[in-house]
């Protein structure tokens, strides 16, 4: 079983340094055994980030080449915008997210947001990812799609919803 250890002292600092926040999670072990193969290079999880597509959750992600994040939900009902980077720390790269998500209750636009979070990106055998948020949860990314798959789906829902570019 693989085991990666967070100390607490390492995550405080990197989450200074991104994000100048004061919390962070205690230090703990997560299993990993499942997620893949740790992606630890910046100019590799450039590479498998920037400028596609992947299926997440309930929709598609895409993390444009210039650091736009979109989202958009299967049904159109709520997206997220925001913007991605890699960042280095203490050797080791992550995916760090800024986004906020737009939706509709009671037939008006809600926004949540901005939230902030980075994440180890796992490749898995298969060639799909694995995102591991600092603090402990993880879940799947599809294959690399290239290009914006839900553009259109995008843009329609950002319009419904009233969100500026």
């Amino acid at each position: 079983m693989t085991r990666i250890f967070r100390h607490t002292v390492a995550c405080a600092a990197f989450v200074l340094s991104v994000f100048s926040l004061t919390a962070c999670t205690p230090p703990s072990y997560i299993n990993t055994e499942n997620l893949g193969t740790p992606v630890v290079s910046e100019a590799e999880i450039t590479r498998l980030i920037a400028g596609n597509s992947f299926r997440g959750g309930d929709g598609y992600a895409y993390h444009g080449p210039d650091g736009a994040l979109k989202y958009v939900a299967d049904d159109s009902s709520w997206i997220v915008a925001g913007s991605w980077r890699v960042h280095t720390v203490l050797g080791s790269s992550k995916l760090c997210e800024e986004t906020t998500e737009h939706g509709l209750q009671n037939g008006k636009t809600q926004s949540r947001g901005p939230y902030q979070a980075c994440y180890v990106v796992f490749l898995k055998p298969d060639g799909s990812l694995a995102l591991d948020k600092m603090g402990g949860s993880n879940f799947s990314y599809g294959k690399p799609i290239k290009g914006f798959l839900k553009k259109t789906q995008f843009e329609a829902a950002r319009r419904k919803l009233g969100v500026p570019l």
